[in-house]
């Protein structure tokens, strides 16, 4: 997701009048399933970190696809939220091409070098050696799925490079949070038809 998407989604839900008391209380479905990829991205970071699994291992992969398959579920089981097709959309793309790769999303080296420039670039990959294993290389699938839209400043907050499924996904984000910060909660309406 674009971090700049969902933030400029909360100002402009402020500005048309919505409210982010409403975000917190809004009815979405099984929002418990949304710490399951967390807790399995945390647990295969550690495991990679602390080399009980290289990271080079199928066990990164199938862990790395379920994840995106249980946040799909999750969008799916939320569908009537405005701007949940766009999100559940984006998310498959990014799924499919992360499945078809081994459980990683390619990145483009050019992109990431326009994001972050050389030296940066050559100081996170010195500290994390695996990012190299993730580069597009001749052997890439569906490579126009791929990490390869960078931005950077000044045009964005946080530099970083995205895939097609990443920016459709964000406009999905930022609709829907703008139309749950605008929709009145049920106890809303119903204090609104006792003040008339």
């Amino acid at each position: 997701m674009v971090p700049e998407l969902l933030i400029a989604a909360l100002i402009c839900g402020w500005a048309l009048k919505g409210r982010y008391q409403r975000l917190l209380d809004a009815k979405i479905n099984y929002v418990w399933m949304i710490f399951i990829p967390l807790g399995l991205m945390v647990a295969t970071r550690v495991l990679n970190y602390t080399h009980v699994i290289p990271f080079s291992s199928p066990f990164h992969g199938i862990i790395r696809v379920i994840e995106l398959l249980v946040i799909c579920v999750f969008a799916g089981a939320n569908i009537r939220i405005p701007g949940a097709k766009l999100l559940l959309v984006g998310l498959i793309a990014n799924t499919i091409v992360v499945a078809a790769n081994g459980g990683a999303m390619p990145v483009s080296y050019d992109c990431i070098l326009a994001a972050w420039g050389k030296r940066q670039v050559a100081e996170y990959m010195a500290m994390y050696p695996f990012v190299k294993q993730m580069l597009i290389h001749p052997g890439t699938r569906l490579v126009w799925l791929c990490d390869i839209i960078s931005v950077r400043r000044p045009f964005v907050l946080f530099p970083g490079v995205y895939s097609v499924g990443d920016l459709i996904s964000s406009l999905g984000g930022m609709i829907a949070i703008i139309s749950l910060m605008r929709t009145p909660l049920p106890s809303e309406r119903k204090t609104a038809l006792e003040e008339q």
